[in-house]
């Protein structure tokens, strides 16, 4: 239950160890991509795009769980 109090998603769980696991199960290393995507300008913190090599393309655009709403960021200030 370690990854479970990580993620806190119940779905992304599943999904990591019955999709994603089974996807990269042969690959050696090398499972994400981080590209750096500048600074954001309110606190000019470095932000990076952090993406799975060899992902899904039909996947693009589709539900991937909950998104952070703008009142989910002050909560957690």
């Amino acid at each position: 239950r370690l990854a479970m109090g990580r993620l806190q998603d119940e779905t992304q769980l599943k999904k990591l160890f019955d999709v994603l696991a089974e996807r990269y199960s042969d690959r050696d290393g090398g499972y994400v991509r981080i590209i750096k995507a500048g600074y954001r300008a309110s606190d000019s913190a470095q932000l990076a795009i952090i993406e799975f090599v060899d992902r899904d393309e039909d996947a693009k655009g589709q539900d991937s769980g909950p998104v952070m709403t703008e009142e989910d960021e002050f909560d957690d200030a």
